[in-house]
């Protein structure tokens, strides 16, 4: 998938989210998304500008993600 993913930045074009699915998220979230997915290296932020964007501020610790791991490992294990 990434693989995928990568010729299409380098093409210019990438699309992870419907149209609408990205316009639900939060203005923080969709900038954070834009300056990932920059094409023209020169404008791209370096991982240590990413690091400093607005929206991983809101982010919570790590271990917050425990009970989802959990929850997502249980689900993955009854279904099969």
């Amino acid at each position: 998938m990434f693989l995928f993913i990568d010729k299409h930045v380098q093409k210019g074009f990438v699309c992870l989210l419907p149209p609408d699915n990205f316009l639900s998220l939060s203005l923080s979230a969709q900038d954070f998304l834009d300056s990932c997915l920059e094409t023209q290296v020169e404008r791209r932020p370096s991982a240590a500008e990413l690091l400093r964007h607005p929206f991983l501020k809101l982010s919570r610790p790590l271990i917050s993600l425990n009970p989802l791991i959990l929850a997502a490992k249980e689900a993955a294990k009854q279904n099969g």
